[in-house]
């Protein structure tokens, strides 16, 4: 920081409007010049001019001009020492005034938990150190939200697979056809975790609440309800059970699957974006999540159910 002295001889004798002949001095001598490049057998050497100012000395004998022959330098002019940086704005807190805001940034790949627990401690640390009358809080944490995403997910499991076998029990009338359902959520889980460690996919947000949108059972839904509808039908040509079954899971997985992409393929704008990094974390838990689906489907001692049970069918 440089602060014109008004009391200095040199500045009565001038004025304190010179100030900005101090300005332009520093601008021409605090500069780094290149100067090209000189061959030498075979060697480029490159050429450079250092003049940068690296402490106070230097920059106080800076040579401003000339008067009769005797430079003036900066010192007799300003005075120049380490100062703060210029204000740009304020930080306030709950409304009580001013405050010194600090933010902690992790680090990409780390886990949020084991970082918020480590600078927990170093605050507590540092709460010791502090001059009396300042108090240090924590204004926003962010394992608040990662946990609420978690308890989320877990609740929406929870409740999920209660609605859905009660929900196909009354449609269908087939309580087993429910049960293959509510048992994809515990496989879809193990097989989605599963990916994200395969593919060193962190537990974020993005990806958590991509396991949360991947379990909703529609597909699982179509699926169950389409093989109860084939086994109900006539079977003219005496087909298997299990294959009657595999025609009918391949019948609807391109449809679901496609059917419930193109919602974020057709956004644009920041929604478009958001949607499309969502789908990178989504492809591992859908696409899991549906050939666990196809693979509970084929199970031929869960799908043996009587033919005339499907009321809604024989309607």
């Amino acid at each position: 920081m440089i602060r014109q002295n008004s009391d200095r001889p040199w500045t009565r004798s001038r004025g304190a409007g010179q100030f900005g002949e101090v300005v332009d001095a520093l601008q021409e001598n605090n500069r780094n010049v290149g100067g090209g490049n000189v061959d030498r057998m075979g060697e480029m050497l490159l050429v450079q001019g250092l003049g940068r100012t690296t402490n106070i000395p230097q920059i106080e004998n800076i040579v401003i001009k000339a008067v009769g022959g005797v430079p003036v330098r900066i010192r007799y002019f300003a005075t120049v020492e380490v100062g703060h940086e210029i204000r740009c704005g304020a930080v306030t807190a709950d409304g009580n005034g001013e405050a010194v805001m600090g933010l902690g940034f992790m680090l990409m790949g780390e886990n949020t938990h084991q970082y918020t627990d480590a600078l927990k401690e170093c605050v507590e640390k540092s709460k010791a150190n502090l001059p009396p009358g300042m108090t240090l809080v924590t204004m926003y944490d962010r394992t608040e939200l990662v946990d609420s995403v978690i308890n989320m997910v877990r609740k929406n499991l929870f409740e999920g697979g209660l609605l859905v076998i009660a929900v196909l029990f009354l449609s269908l009338g087939n309580l087993r056809a429910g049960l293959i359902v509510a048992l994809a959520f515990p496989l879809s889980m193990l097989f989605a975790f599963s990916g994200m460690w395969r593919f060193a996919i962190s537990a974020s947000l993005l990806s958590l609440g991509a396991i949360d949108f991947g379990l909703v059972v529609d597909s699982s839904v179509v699926m169950v309800e389409n093989c109860v509808r084939h086994l109900s039908q006539a079977n003219p040509l005496n087909r298997s059970r299990l294959e009657r079954i595999r025609d009918a899971t391949v019948e609807v997985r391109g449809p679901t699957m496609f059917g419930e992409l193109i919602i974020m393929i057709v956004r644009d704008g920041d929604t478009g974006s958001i949607l499309l990094v969502l789908l990178s974390k989504w492809f591992v838990t859908e696409d899991f999540w549906v050939s666990v689906a196809e693979c509970v489907l084929r199970c031929r001692p869960l799908l043996s159910v009587r033919e005339s049970g499907n009321w809604v069918a024989l309607r």
